[in-house]
């Protein structure tokens, strides 16, 4: 019976892609006929030209836009609804939905499974596109641009997934909206290889467990990242790089447990690394350079693990409270992290340093209580503090330590750096990359050059 079935299966697809139509569309009014009483199958194809107003696809077809087809929503609600399964649309420009974030308007809103959106660009609009119960889509290279002559809390965001799972979102390209992509239940889905920018949060996560990140990169932004709420995410081979602020962080975790992160860089930003209320995480092969602070631990964290990373010119490397030291690890296996500013030894060559390194300076606890006194940070009373230090023990406040530092830089190969040049390449970033080359120099060479 089985077999009967599935051939009784193939039988009726192959009738309907005979019935399939291929429909040529050159106005607004060609386009209400065509998407009103379609066959299922049929390829609409938009040819250039200015389609105004909101449509509404019921059924599974293809929209194909040829040569410069624009579908405009005159600022008024959502430009293209999509609610059957099945749906792909491919190559249009869609612009001007509504501005109502109550309505959450969108460029493209969808509500049925397995609908595929690619090559599309999508501008001045609010929400770019919104998956708002269906699953398993697939967004695929696409250029969506918000709206700037608005504040950023007044626009949307780039892509919002609520109430969905089994989508894959790859190489597309996010800027000036709200969030990158924000997450609202969202679960099983894979991000990879996009390039979000110039916005609030790259990210923006809330109650959404199970998906992976590699290859994107996140940079200009207020946040990288800004993960909540949620557990069993993976990322590998991002870069979080250049966000700015007061409140700016490459990845902020807050309330995230079991998340996993590796090969990536964070570079030139605010902080790093933020933890609060999270547990069970592991960062290992990172590369974490030349931000203002590494690593930021609050209390309520535990069972945090951070090994085998690179510390590179970072101007502090962690702030931590107190209670939380003993339950976050910073070695395993015999092996703890890479740190440019450990001035130990190595005198048994095992590429582990021989003394300690200590990572949270009394002026870096001080801090984690008076934040404002950061301003001194490299005045000479902070650094007569940090001689005092060393030489009077007695001051030390913090035991935070890496009991194995790695004595040379490690070979992180996954991590992404030769992505800089494309996206995100200034004169920090290049000087960072001369120094690690220095670093990699053998050291009679090194001598000699010094000579």
């Amino acid at each position: 019976m089985r077999i009967y079935g599935i051939t009784f299966l193939l039988i009726l697809a192959v009738f309907r892609s005979a019935e399939a139509r291929i429909i040529e569309v050159g106005s607004p009014d060609d386009m209400r006929l065509a998407i009103e009483k379609p066959e299922p199958g049929d390829t609409i194809h938009l040819n250039d030209g200015l389609y105004t107003g909101q449509f509404t696809l019921t059924e599974p077809v293809v929209i194909i836009g040829i040569s410069n087809a624009v579908i405009d929503g005159q600022g008024r609600g959502d430009v293209l609804t999509l609610t059957s399964d099945s749906i792909v649309v491919r190559g249009v420009i869609i612009q001007n939905s509504g501005t109502r974030l109550l309505k959450d308007h969108a460029g493209i809103k969808i509500t049925g499974d397995h609908v595929e959106i690619t090559e599309c660009t999508i501008r001045d609009i609010l929400h770019g596109i919104y998956v708002k119960g269906g699953d398993s889509a697939y967004i695929h290279n696409n250029t969506i641009i918000g709206r700037m002559n608005i504040q950023e809390s007044d626009r949307g965001n780039g892509i919002h997934l609520w109430q969905t799972s089994g989508n894959l979102l790859t190489n597309n390209d996010i800027s000036f909206a709200r969030d990158g992509i924000y997450f609202s239940f969202a679960h099983r889905t894979g991000i990879s290889k996009n390039h979000i920018h110039h916005l609030r949060y790259g990210l923006h996560y809330m109650y959404s467990d199970s998906n992976t990140f590699e290859d994107n990169i996140f940079d200009n932004n207020v946040a990288g990242s800004a993960l909540m709420y949620s557990k069993d995410i993976e990322f590998r081979r991002n870069i979080f790089a250049h966000c700015r602020g007061f409140r700016a962080y490459g990845i902020l975790l807050q309330s995230v447990d079991h998340c996993l992160a590796e090969e990536n860089l964070i570079l030139d930003n605010s902080r790093a690394i933020f933890f609060d209320d999270a547990n069970y995480n592991r960062f290992e092969s990172n590369d974490i350079v030349q931000n203002d602070l590494a690593v930021q631990i609050n209390a309520s964290c535990e069972e945090n693990t951070l090994v085998n990373n690179n510390f590179i010119s970072n101007l502090s490397e962690v702030t931590m409270d107190a209670s939380i030291i003993n339950s976050t690890y910073w070695t395993e296996d015999g092996r703890g992290n890479f740190w440019s500013a450990y001035d130990g030894y190595d005198i048994d060559g095992d590429g582990v340093g021989d003394v300690s390194y200590q990572l949270q300076s009394v002026f870096e606890y001080i801090e984690l209580d008076y934040p404002a006194v950061r301003f001194y940070l490299y005045s000479p009373a902070s650094q007569l503090l940090a001689v005092a230090e060393k030489r009077l023990p007695i001051l030390r406040k913090s035991t935070v330590a890496d009991t194995l530092p790695i004595f040379r830089l490690l070979a992180n190969e996954g991590v992404p750096w030769e992505k800089l040049d494309k996206y995100t390449a200034n004169s920090a970033s290049v000087h960072v990359v001369i120094w690690i080359l220095a670093l990699l120099v053998p050291p009679g060479l090194m001598w000699r050059v010094r000579r």
